[in-house]
């Protein structure tokens, strides 16, 4: 610690990489209240004074990550608060935030399809932040403002004024208690009403406004909006748009003081009769909570940026949201039905013609890959061969646990616990634990749920551990390597989840095993926690199993020792491979390392299943690894019991199990092992996808004799929503903007009323070609100027090994397009297959290439 200077001073360097914003504010606000002395911190970068008890002037002295900063103690218990606050600088500051929730990325990325592209409306440009496409009625929700009954010229008695203020600051306080004790569902919504709390309490704000009715004689609902403008004037200022973004908390808690005085906000109640868009300059946190989830189609936020408290929560309820839509400002008045596509990152504030076919387009697509999914999601995942392979789905909640079961998930393979622990001042008790964890075993109505003890510690930091700031935290104190010291936490979680596993089949799974000894630590305090239910007559499943997360390649070594002491084992592909590759993957410099395909990643995954095979355990993956397409064929070679994923994957990965023999999977995964390089692998995958799932480079799925397209950018599309919808590309966009680069250098009409738009792509999991005929010619810009009516879509690997299939079938094709005989054949066709049979044999495909 710092010696300790007459003035009570210390200096430090701002450690947050997102700066001194609300969250690690509150903490120093709370910290600091606790002592009588005169607290504050001084941002020596622009010389802002903050009150360390003040929430909003914290925030409000922008202090940046690296700003060089001094703490000044005084008083009569300064000594006291100097250690103490000194102490949190030096041990606990730099790791008391959280990291923030990635923002969606436009999958267009500057570019849209031409077929909207060229609708012939306006196309508003926004920021997405929360994927999804939705359409509307735009609904407009106007700013704060003073309630229009309430009388400014009245003369006004100051302490009644003043006695007002005090008695609104208590009751929108119990509000927001009442709403964290009994209706805050998500930790999201917990985190925003604790910040709220923390500003209604917020002593610089209370000063703010008492000064203001004091001096200027103002009734005490002009005093909160004067007081609203000018820390909103002090925060506007602040160059961290996170912190430019809590305007929108203040603002929400003055609107609810203006309630707690006068009975209203002073704003038009919005009832949402429909689905609606809503635009807003800024929603509130507490306004977008009052509205009908059932009827929010999606969000407008003019002036938010992308880490709002509102827009965390419209994340948590998956509601699509743009924000800073360019002239966004129209909106206001529209009404009018409109399409907020937070894929593509713009808003259609009117529908034509044009637009509803490129969303007609979108919604067969979808529709029929819901259609193909639930196909599926309502069978087993049974390879050809006959073997069964449970597909479970991740959650981080119990609400999520029945739309994982309805997509078709075998079970639970991943419940996260963390978000019971996080973004709270204490930990959960045993019975609120309990309450979850009997939900999710209820709901899942008799399939196993794997409940994955706290995994805190690393990313994931909970402020009431107080644990210390490591040099590598994922390294570190993280995951079991907490239980030890945090024994009576660890307890309560297995007490809870023992007295929930009778209402369902639940299991433990413990996250960070190395070791042998972990285990038997982990094991012999589990049959404590069960004596101590038998004691209290508290009933639980005595043989529930328990397993462990693989996810330090050390454990991959010692299978046979920790046989002996668990039930089951889970691959966690995100670590383990972080953790073999000596890769943080978040490090952009370092990313293009972290490639879970590598031959040498690939044989550690076959080392453990054969290993935890040899000891009679079920092996499963719950990392991103396992809900991936292009690698089902790779993972089914290994032999594992069960993936786990996302739950939008079940279904996908559910199909794509029943097209491979898991005999040749295995072949496949052995000739992995022996590529020297990912990119190695990527070739061989793709070229035995074709082969090991029985993939044409033309099939019957990839032709229409009645294609409804009517121009060259709806056929385009169409192409790429064919290959999309028959598992050749999980990219159809992208995709497709490859199609449109190659169409852009000359055109592919190559006259007689046939075209050949292709591409060679790595958005193609195997060589395709599509065959359409129309029913009305289109116009193309073919070399003879006639339109075109057959279509012959080429997409070909560009990881292909043989490295002229691209020419090769572009050369056969183009030479017979020449003939009369051919065109006249596909012509008059009256079957896909006869197509199929016909283009294979002409063009020498042997089935596949």
């Amino acid at each position: 610690m710092a010696e300790m200077l007459d003035l009570c001073e210390y200096s430090f360097t701002c450690p947050l990489p997102n700066g001194l914003h609300a969250r690690p504010a509150n903490t120093i606000e709370r910290l600091a209240s606790g002592f009588a002395s005169d607290i504050s911190i001084v941002n020596l970068s622009n010389q802002r004074v903050a009150n360390a008890k003040s929430v909003l002037s914290l925030v409000g002295a922008d202090i940046k990550s690296g700003d060089s900063c001094v703490l000044k103690v005084g008083g009569k218990d300064s000594q006291k608060a100097y250690r103490e606050i000194v102490r949190f600088l030096e041990t606990e500051f730099a790791e008391c935030d959280e990291p923030l929730a990635e923002t969606s990325s436009p999958i267009h990325a500057g570019w849209l399809p031409p077929m909207l592209k060229d609708a012939g409306v306006k196309v508003l440009f926004g920021t997405p932040v929360v994927p999804g496409c939705t359409r509307g009625k735009i609904v407009s929700i106007e700013r704060l403002r003073l309630p229009e009954c309430l009388d400014q010229t009245a003369s006004i008695q100051v302490e009644q004024e003043l006695l007002n203020v005090d008695e609104a600051v208590a009751e929108v306080c119990r509000r927001i208690r009442r709403q964290l004790e009994k209706t805050a569902r998500s930790s999201a919504e917990r985190g925003v009403l604790q910040a709220h709390l923390s500003i209604a309490q917020d002593v610089e704000l209370l000063a703010c406004i008492r000064k203001l009715i004091q001096e200027k004689r103002i009734c005490a609902g002009q005093a909160i909006l004067e007081a609203l403008g000018h820390f909103s004037s002090l925060l506007k200022a602040a160059q961290s748009e996170l912190i430019r973004e809590r305007i929108t908390d203040l603002q929400d808690v003055c609107s609810q003081l203006i309630e707690a005085l006068y009975g209203t906000t002073g704003q038009t109640p919005v009832s949402l009769t429909e689905p609606s868009i809503v635009v807003a300059e800024n929603l509130t946190p507490s306004q977008f909570l009052t509205l009908d989830k059932n009827k929010i189609s999606g969000l407008i936020l003019l002036s938010a940026g992308t880490t709002s408290h509102t827009i965390i929560l419209a994340r948590s309820f998956g509601i699509p949201v743009l924000t800073g839509v360019e002239h966004g400002e129209c909106l206001r008045d529209s009404g009018g039905e409109g399409v907020l596509d937070a894929d593509y990152g713009v808003l259609i504030p009117e529908i034509n013609e044009r637009v509803e076919r490129f969303y007609a387009f979108e919604h067969r697509k979808y529709r029929l890959k819901m259609q193909r999914d639930k196909a599926f999601g309502d069978k087993p995942a049974v390879t050809q061969d006959g073997r069964r392979v449970a597909i479970m789905a991740n959650v981080a909640t119990a609400d999520e646990v029945a739309a994982a079961l309805r997509n078709g998930a075998d079970g639970i393979g991943l419940f996260r616990t963390e978000m019971l622990f996080l973004s709270r001042s204490a930990p959960p008790s045993e019975d609120e634990q309990f309450d979850v964890y009997k939900k999710a075993a209820a709901l899942a109505e008799g399939r196993p749920v794997i409940i994955r003890t706290f995994d805190l510690g690393g990313d994931k930091m909970a402020e009431y551990l107080n644990l210390k700031p490591e040099e590598n935290p994922f390294l570190g104190y993280r995951g079991v390597r907490l239980y030890p010291d945090y024994e009576d936490l660890f307890r309560t979680q297995l007490s809870a989840i023992l007295r929930a596993s009778v209402f369902g089949k639940l299991k433990i799974m413990i996250p960070m095993v190395s070791c042998v000894e972990q285990v038997t630590y982990v094991r012999g305090l589990l049959d404590q926690v069960k004596a101590e239910l038998s004691k209290r007559a508290a009933a639980f499943d005595p043989a529930i199993e328990m397993g462990i997360m693989m996810e330090v390649p050390l454990a991959a070594f010692v299978i046979g020792q920790l046989a002996e002491l668990v039930d089951f084992l889970s691959i966690g592909t995100n670590d383990l491979a972080q953790y073999f590759m000596a890769v943080d993957r978040t490090n952009e410099q370092v990313a293009p390392l972290y490639q879970c395909r590598h031959p040498g990643f690939l044989a550690l995954i076959d080392k453990i299943v054969n290993d935890a095979h040899q000891h009679n355990l079920h092996v499963g993956m719950c990392g991103e690894m396992a809900g991936q397409l292009n690698n089902v064929g790779l993972l089914l070679g290994a032999g594992l019991d069960s993936l786990s994923m996302s739950t939008p994957s079940v279904p996908e990965i559910k199909a794509a199990c029943s097209l491979y023999d898991s005999g040749i999977c295995r072949e496949l995964l052995k000739q992995a092992m022996m590529c020297r390089t990912a990119e190695e692998v990527d070739a061989l995958q793709s070229e035995q996808i074709a082969q090991a799932a029985g993939r044409k480079v033309v099939d019957v799925d990839l032709v229409d004799i009645h294609a409804d397209c009517t121009t060259k950018e709806e056929a385009i599309k169409y192409a790429c929503d064919t290959l999309f919808l028959d598992r050749r590309t999980d990219n159809p966009v992208a995709l497709e903007r490859d199609f449109w680069k190659r169409e852009a250098i000359y055109s592919t009409g190559l006259g007689h009323g046939f075209a050949i738009p292709h591409c060679k792509t790595k958005h193609i999991l195997s060589n395709s070609i599509c065959v359409f005929r129309l029913g009305h010619p289109v116009e193309w810009g073919a070399i003879d100027g006639n339109p075109v009516s057959v279509i012959i879509a080429m997409a070909i690997r560009d990881t292909d090994r043989a490295g002229d299939t691209h020419l090769r079938i572009f050369s056969r094709l183009s030479r017979n397009l020449m003939h009369e005989v051919f065109r006249e054949k596909i012509r008059s066709a009256v079957a896909a297959a006869e197509i199929v049979s016909f283009l294979s044999e002409k063009l020498e495909l042997n089935g596949r290439t």
